[in-house]
């Protein structure tokens, strides 16, 4: 296995990568300010590069093979690393414990070390069925033809690839849970998942007692899937394992959602989150406890920001708090409450 193809080959499908903190990568560094690359002897208002800098700069040294240093350049070798780490321990598992999606996504890495292109999926099938059938026949010294072409392949497919390997490599646990229909229960639910990165959030008011809520839940194995079912199913929340069903996760997953005639009061607005464990809890933490969550969908897609959308049951007389509520948030936030889309298919 040549290591710079598989960073070539990481960095082509970053996605693939997208949050993974656990397995044989290294492990992640510490966070915050690093009080030492300040300095505090210089007034922030007279020269705030050298008093947030200051320290840094007169100890930092550039690599000869560089033409520069700097926090941005220790992040860029950090996550190739990591990302190099995540290809390679695909790579070793035996192929009897890969699913079909998860021994395409091997075999795409097959062909990228063979041509040094990145096939589309129609093309990796051809690979893994020629592999295949070497397996099962014993054939050696033969050539065989797989027809693989790669002019298909585009952002689009690759955001495929990345979500299936997520499954395939059990890095998502899919998860569907019941909660009670009643204001602070979405922000219980939320503070039993604790910590973890929530990779999707899908739910939409519909009985008056119980609300059924569709979630992925960034995992290291299927062991950790297993914890969070039994800590929800201890809590008294019914839980279903979706993480194995094609179902729920090529179609239930983007249907969640439809009319609600209860929620008379609902607004609706999307927001855009900093992508980072805690930002949701910070919402549901900022909000009047009196205040419904109607419709909430989220799906992280690997960028800085989250683009959520929520509605929310505001009676009339307390809209000015709600908007006292927004402005305080500081999230970027649009009112959706009059968007036709809203209107027809889910107001």
């Amino acid at each position: 296995m040549r290591a710079s193809g598989i960073a070539v080959f990481a960095l082509a499908i970053g996605a693939f990568a997208r949050g993974a903190d656990t397995g044989p990568g290294p492990a992640s560094g510490p966070s915050g300010v690093t009080l030492a690359y300040m300095d505090p002897s210089v007034e922030p208002g007279t020269d705030f590069f050298r008093y947030a800098n200051g320290g840094w700069a007169r100890t930092a040294a550039i690599p000869a093979e560089r033409q520069v240093a700097g926090v941005n350049l220790e992040l860029d070798e950090a996550n190739e690393a990591r990302l190099k780490a995540i290809v390679a321990a695909v790579l070793a598992r035996p192929d009897v414990e890969l699913e079909p999606e998860a021994r395409k996504l091997r075999d795409l890495y097959a062909a990228f070390e063979d041509t040094r292109s990145i096939l589309e999926p129609a093309g990796a099938v051809a690979v893994a069925g020629a592999k295949s059938y070497v397996e099962r026949s014993g054939i050696r010294g033969k050539d065989l033809v797989a027809i693989a072409c790669g002019a298909n392949t585009n952002f689009d497919r690759l955001r495929f690839i990345a979500e299936r390997a997520e499954g395939g490599e059990h890095r998502e646990a899919l998860l569907g849970v019941t909660i009670p229909e009643r204001p602070g229960s979405f922000k219980a639910f939320c503070a039993l998942l604790g910590p973890r990165s929530i990779t999707e959030f899908n739910y939409r008011v519909a009985d008056p007692e119980a609300a059924q809520v569709f979630v992925g839940v960034q995992i290291r194995d299927r062991s950790e899937t297993r914890d969070i079912v039994r800590k929800l199913r201890a809590a008294g929340l019914k839980t279903i394992d979706l993480s194995d069903n094609e179902m729920a996760k090529l179609h239930v997953r983007h249907l969640v959602g439809g009319h609600a005639p209860r929620a008379h009061t609902e607004l609706l607005y999307r927001f855009e989150f900093p992508e980072r464990p805690g930002a949701l809890l910070r919402f549901l933490n900022s909000m009047r406890g009196d205040w419904n969550i109607s419709l909430f969908h989220y799906r992280n897609h690997g960028g800085d920001y989250g683009r959520v959308l929520a509605g929310m049951e505001v009676p009339s007389g307390q809209r000015p708090a709600f908007r006292r509520f927004l402005d305080g948030l500081g999230y970027p936030y649009v009112d959706e409450s009059a968007n036709p889309a809203y209107r027809l298919f889910l107001g």
